[in-house]
């Protein structure tokens, strides 16, 4: 739907026969493809076959109307030797050439054909063997033409910076000339007219001028500046310094660039423009990356022409403008709908990476935290274990020495023996245990008999209370009696480190 639009409105505009106001005599007619103009202007190659074609019936036949070479290559079916001969006939023939500022009147076709017919001089009308010679010479032209153009812009691309390099000769860099030619345009014409009004130049290459006012949808006026002509000075303080151009320029339909006819850039475009070294302003038009020249003003038409031709290039193309304007305003929204999409997008992406990243890291922190509860309960079982087996063997140990204990411990004296002492021992539970022993056995006795009863402890010592006395390792050999055991005493334990 869009499409269908844009093609309707372009339609109609291109329906239009009104040619642009103050169009020079050698200008291209309205709607005329300048993909010559601009490649040559700004740099080669990428012309389409139709530019070429018309590009080499100028260049063969000298003829300097283009809208009489693109009606004599449409008349041919675009047969360029037909079209070569057509025109040849055209302009030497009886038939006068027509103007490009329309197309050309019946009476004057008709009158080419006659004459063609009649003098026997049109070669488009001629038998095939006259034809065959003529085309074929014309081709062989061409090629050889188009080799030795070739084969010396070549080697001046080559030649010419070694001998630079050698210091033979000064070479200058054409990207770097061209580059630097806009600012010193810029500033030699604000210094000869700084007393006047002037337009806003653009400072930068022709090429870079025409992306420019493609980017923003706008006319671009160049204007190629001649200091040496006699008509640039008045057109310049007149015509490029009016109050109405300037306000045209400035209305945001057009963007302005200059350049002196003695630079890469303005020589280039003059000679695209076959407009020598005057003062001449050229009105371009860049839609669907295609140039177009629109309308051109002199210094003959003045002022006066230059508004008119302004004006005729908004009226022209004000409904392609409009079109291209708003699609290029979709485009916008469009670019910048993706833009936000793309950005939620990736805003989401990010989101849900960094809630990855904390899931992974919450889970990593989990298995740590479950693989330390596990080491965790794993030395503790390995204690208890530990642990188990110690008390085991400390209650194997003990068990062991009670036995011991008991086998060596003989019969316990009878009530009524002489000589003897009860000993009594106050157990560890609380309860109280007691046996006579002989007062000359030794205090070892004492803690055999405990143990023989179960004493718990693997390592204790006996303790009495009144008189206070452990009876440690160095009281063992003793006797009861010697110890004060004799002939009863009471007892304590406690139970000693491991």
């Amino acid at each position: 739907q869009q499409g269908g639009r844009t093609g309707a409105a372009r339609a109609g505009a291109r329906a239009r026969s009104r040619s642009p106001a103050g169009l020079a005599p050698r200008c291209a007619p309205r709607g005329l493809a300048m993909a010559d103009v601009a490649d040559a202007a700004a740099a080669p190659g990428g012309a389409p076959d139709r530019d070429l074609a018309l590009a080499q019936v100028l260049g063969s036949t000298g003829c300097e109307d283009p809208a009489e070479a693109l009606q004599a290559l449409e008349a041919a079916g675009w047969d360029v030797d037909a079209a070569i001969a057509a025109l040849l006939n055209s302009l030497h023939g009886a038939a006068p050439p027509h103007a490009a500022a329309g197309p050309p009147d019946a009476g004057a076709a008709a009158g080419r054909e006659e004459g063609g017919a009649g003098h026997g001089e049109g070669a488009a009308g001629a038998p095939w063997y006259l034809r065959a010679p003529l085309a074929l010479t014309l081709s062989v032209f061409r090629l050889a033409w188009a080799v030795v153009g070739a084969g010396v812009s070549l080697a001046g691309a080559v030649v010419w910076p070694l001998l630079g390099a050698a210091g033979l000769t000064e070479y200058v860099d054409p990207a770097a000339a061209a580059a630097e030619a806009a600012p010193a345009f810029i500033a030699d014409y604000e210094a000869s007219y700084e007393d006047v009004a002037r337009p806003e130049w653009l400072s930068m290459t022709f090429e870079r001028a025409t992306a420019h006012a493609a980017r923003e949808l706008k006319f671009l006026v160049a204007y190629l500046h001649a200091p040496a002509h006699g008509d640039t000075d008045a057109f310049c303080r007149e015509a490029l310094s009016d109050g109405e151009v300037l306000a045209q320029l400035a209305g945001g339909d057009f963007v302005a660039w200059g350049a002196d006819v003695s630079s890469p850039d303005g020589a280039r475009l003059a000679r695209a423009l076959r407009v020598g070294r005057r003062p001449v302003v050229a009105i371009m038009l860049t839609l669907d990356s295609r140039a177009t020249l629109v309308g051109m003003a002199d210094a003959q038409g003045g002022a006066q022409g230059l508004r008119a031709a302004l004006v005729a290039a908004v009226e022209e193309y004000s409904a392609e403008l409009v079109v291209a304007r708003a699609d290029a305003a979709e485009m916008q929204v469009s670019r910048r709908l993706r833009e936000e999409q793309d950005e939620a997008l990736a805003a989401s992406l990010r989101a849900d990476q960094e809630r990855e990243a904390q899931e992974a890291a919450r889970l990593a922190e989990e298995a740590e935290a479950r693989h330390a509860a596990e080491e965790e309960e794993a030395a503790a079982a390995a204690a208890e274990v530990a642990e188990a087996a110690r008390e085991a063997e400390r209650e194997a140990t003990i068990t062991s020495r009670n036995e011991r204990a008991r086998a060596s411990l003989g019969e316990e004296p009878a009530a009524g023996t002489p000589g003897t002492a009860m000993v009594a021992v106050r157990w560890p539970d609380g309860g109280r245990r007691q046996r006579r022993f002989l007062a000359k056995e030794p205090v070892q006795r004492v803690y055999d008999w405990a143990a023989a009863e179960g004493m718990p402890f693997d390592r204790f010592t006996l303790m009495s209370s009144f008189p206070k006395k452990e009876l440690g390792e160095d009281a063992l050999s003793a006797t009861l009696e010697e110890t004060g055991l004799a002939p009863q005493a009471m007892l304590m334990v406690r139970q000693e480190d491991e």
